[in-house]
């Protein structure tokens, strides 16, 4: 993500302002989602010996407050989204049919990247709040840590979120 914002800063899509603040928020979700989810997973393979994506079935229903705070994770990465604005604004819409091959080639790539992205993350969701499977489900224990630890960096994502949208809105944020 960094190299895109560098190169649409580069090529005048967005202001350095504008590239600095993704940055500073590629950052944040960077520490704000994954350590969190590798935590949670690694357990959870730990605890159940299996490395697939039944091992989250129906951990929402089990586990009410983990699964939540998994779910505020995952749909924190819909902030990429953010990212399309730019990138129509390069493939100028008028001049959608005459830009050429490659950038055709270049845009259905990016797009289908996009929708994979998405759809794999709504999948992750379905199967944690999935009817759980009675033999895995059971096993999985979480430290109390963890719990502390995934709550921090959901409320770290939440007051993200909600600094983006008084950005977009253009409210002006004191820092």
């Amino acid at each position: 993500l960094f190299l895109l914002n560098i190169s649409m800063f580069s090529t005048g899509i967005i202001s350095i302002v504008s590239m600095n603040w993704f940055n500073f928020m590629d950052i944040s979700l960077m520490m704000a989602s994954f350590m969190p989810l590798y935590l949670v997973f690694s357990n959870i393979e730990k605890n159940t010996a299996a490395d697939h994506i039944d091992s989250i079935r129906g951990l929402g229903r089990l586990n009410k407050y983990i699964g939540v705070n998994l779910v505020i994770i995952f749909l924190s990465w819909a902030g990429i989204i953010y990212y399309v604005k730019p990138f129509l604004k390069y493939f100028n819409i008028k001049d959608f049919l005459h830009m050429g091959a490659l950038n055709l080639i270049m845009f259905a790539i990016v797009l289908a990247a996009l929708v994979f992205f998405f759809l794999n993350i709504f999948r992750i969701i379905f199967q944690i709040f999935k009817r759980p499977a009675v033999e895995s489900a059971q096993k999985i224990v979480f430290s109390r840590f963890l719990y502390v630890y995934t709550t921090f960096y959901s409320f770290i994502i939440i007051i993200a979120a909600v600094l983006c949208f008084l950005r977009i809105i253009n409210i002006d944020i004191p820092f």
